[in-house]
């Protein structure tokens, strides 16, 4: 995640999925929500296109609007702000109250690899504190899931910090960019296919058609969160959000 991309168009998507995910359904509790944005600096150069979904005449905008047309309005000030960031994405409400954050930067700047090792390791310590109680933990690294069993890349979650993550019970929602060279299909089955392996869950990746190179989000069910979590994202692909995502599997 990165200041200058909050309220975008992949933003608009990953908030309408974890609304969804965390609202009551159907006389269903809902879950406490947590997110770690994996906070990054700013690229030097912004693609406005990511904006364009917000402009009056767009027809993907229009299109989105029909999902959530409070959405967009709340998060329009937010990219049009010089305080654009995660703080002011927090601060419009966005996300259900009661909503926790861990907002510290993990990139490091130029630091040895020893440094930056331990950097990451107190970092994610205090990350894993801020999701305490959560039933719904959501990860946003720009580049999504690593292979990798641990590493210092600041775009990534590796995968001993998923576990981390999973050992404590709740539901996991990371945020991943798929590969453009390969089906997306075919790069979910692998996904769901290596976290049975690793974890032993059965984990759910949906699409978000408004990106590219495509962006996934794969979603592992806690402790006791199977049959809510089916549920609620298929009360989501009822609605107008069914043009927006796909459910791979």
């Amino acid at each position: 995640m990165q200041n200058q991309r909050a309220g975008d168009v992949l933003d608009f998507g990953k908030i309408g999925l974890l609304n969804a995910l965390a609202a009551p359904e159907g006389g269903q509790e809902p879950l406490k929500l947590a997110v770690v944005w994996f906070l990054n600096a700013d690229s030097p150069s912004p693609d406005a296109r990511r904006d364009e979904y917000l402009e009056p005449d767009n027809p993907t905008g229009r299109r989105l609007r029909r999902c959530n047309p409070w959405l967009a309005e709340a998060l329009e000030p937010v990219t049009r702000s010089r305080r654009r960031s995660v703080t002011l994405l927090q601060e419009s409400g966005v996300l259900p109250p009661g909503t926790t954050f861990h907002q510290e930067r993990l990139d490091m700047g130029n630091g040895s690899r020893k440094e930056k090792t331990k950097f990451r390791g107190t970092w994610m310590n205090r990350a894993l504190e801020s999701c305490a109680g959560a039933d719904l933990v959501f990860l946003d690294p720009d580049a999504g899931a690593s292979d990798k069993e641990s590493g210092i890349d600041p775009q990534r979650v590796h995968q001993a910090e998923l576990q981390a993550f999973l050992e404590r019970g709740p539901t996991l929602v990371i945020h991943h960019r798929m590969s453009p060279r390969s089906h997306v299909r075919k790069q979910a089955h692998r996904m769901q296919r290596e976290i049975y392996e690793r974890n032993h869950r059965r984990a759910a990746v949906m699409r978000y058609r408004h990106h590219r190179p495509p962006r996934g989000f794969i979603i592992i069910p806690g402790t006791g969160h199977r049959e809510v979590v089916s549920y609620r994202l298929r009360r989501m692909l009822e609605t107008n959000w069914k043009n927006h995502f796909d459910l791979l599997g």
